[in-house]
């Protein structure tokens, strides 16, 4: 019995994951996208880390900078398994100078920083509308979590 149990809760995952790549994506940039990612893109887009309408107006601009907090947007739905409830349970929290109560990005932010997954800028701030170059994003394999550094 348990053997049917895992073939069948086997069979749903599959199914569900079938499902979702059935629904890729469509840009209206799609030409600029690398074709190798797209099992990627349609992933993180399945998962709601990325919006389905891209960055808005339907594109998903690959080349684009991302701030800082989208990086924490990203990391907080990556981190909670694709669940974005806006981190409002970590809103009030005060931790940076520059995060505004009320912000959208503050609780991812705050998440972020409580967490260890990103550190500030310096002087208590976060630069939320920083850019977020390659080089500032890394894996930490020795703690084996993602960590956002400073250049």
């Amino acid at each position: 019995m348990r053997t049917m149990n895992k073939i069948v809760a086997l069979s749903l995952v599959l199914a569900m994951a079938f499902s979702m790549m059935a629904s890729a994506a469509s840009f209206k940039d799609q030409a600029t996208i690398n074709e190798d990612l797209m099992d990627e893109i349609n992933l993180l887009v399945a998962l709601g880390v990325f919006a389905e309408n891209g960055t808005g107006a339907g594109y998903f601009e690959p080349n684009m900078t991302i701030t800082r907090a989208q990086a924490a947007k990203i990391l907080y739905v990556l981190k909670n398994k694709g669940v974005d409830n806006g981190a409002t349970s970590w809103t009030g929290l005060n931790i940076f100078a520059d995060v505004e109560a009320g912000a959208w990005y503050e609780g991812y932010a705050n998440y972020c920083a409580s967490t260890g997954i990103m550190i500030g800028t310096g002087e208590g701030n976060f630069t939320p509308d920083g850019k977020l170059t390659g080089t500032e994003l890394a894996i930490s394999e020795s703690q084996e979590r993602m960590a956002v550094v400073v250049e």
